[in-house]
């Protein structure tokens, strides 16, 4: 993969690109307190079709210097990463967090072929019942209290079912720090906690793991599906990081749906 960056008025955005020149291509935004890694397990796989990029969102990894963060803000300066990137059309796969933002830029750049929701929620307040809304916006205040290598251990231990995908989850959060962890939960959050609902136009495919224990992941996304009838596919024996905990069961789940669409 070939590390680039892109300029932006609120700061660089970082972000890594295979050598495939196609121009469909497969963007992989990763969740709260993770970073551009969380998908090394997807980039063999879908080198040999596609482009593939990673990205190290605003706040995370070596993009952590960003101003006026908002969703609807990363959303708009990916629209324009993905435009110096040659590309005609895109599946967006966002996990957890990452799939708000992957939300909202499906919903912004006609390029975007199809959502694929891993592990995350519908973007949009009315969603919500108040009292989650409520947990959301407070979540840092309550994280502050824990010694943060206690913190990183019981997350990495609720995100992932195996040794691998909560080794990978520790590594990125003690990368980041207690300051910057804080910080980034702040101002994702409430965001997310006010921001409008999101209509998607395009294909969506909804994906969970089966052992997924993190906040209402599995209710929240039993009622997307019956609201707007999307598709879900449950990744077995997988927690809250399923494309990793269960790659293997993950890449071909997702590529029988992105091969119909791009």
């Amino acid at each position: 993969m070939i590390e680039k960056s892109i300029k932006t008025d609120r700061g660089s955005i970082y972000y890594w690109v295979n050598e495939n020149n196609s121009s469909n291509a497969i963007v992989f935004l990763h969740g709260l307190t993770v970073d551009h890694t969380l998908f090394d397990m997807q980039v063999e796989f879908f080198s040999k079709d596609y482009k593939v990029i990673t990205i190290d969102l605003p706040l995370h990894g070596k993009s952590i210097g960003y101003n006026d963060f908002s969703i609807d803000n990363v959303a708009s300066d990916l629209a324009k990463l993905i435009e110096n990137e040659d590309i005609s059309r895109y599946a967006v796969v966002g996990q957890s967090a990452g799939g708000y933002f992957a939300q909202q830029l499906a919903n912004i750049d006609s390029k975007a072929a199809c959502f694929i929701g891993v592990d995350t929620s519908p973007l949009g307040k009315d969603n919500y019942k108040s009292l989650d809304l409520f947990w959301v916006k407070h979540f840092s205040s309550f994280a502050s209290f824990y010694p943060y290598n206690y913190y990183c251990k019981i997350s990495s231990k609720q995100s992932s079912v195996t040794d691998n995908g909560r080794k990978n989850m520790y590594n990125a959060l003690v990368k980041l720090g207690k300051e910057n962890m804080l910080v980034a939960a702040d101002k994702i959050y409430n965001s997310f906690a006010t921001h409008d609902n999101v209509e998607l136009k395009c294909p969506v495919l909804l994906v969970y793991g089966d052992c997924d224990k993190v906040g209402y992941v599995k209710k929240y996304n039993e009622l997307w599906n019956k609201s707007k009838n999307y598709p879900i596919e449950i990744i077995p024996i997988a927690g809250h990081n399923s494309n990793y905990d269960n790659y293997s069961y993950f890449n071909e789940i997702i590529n029988n749906f992105i091969k119909k669409i791009i």
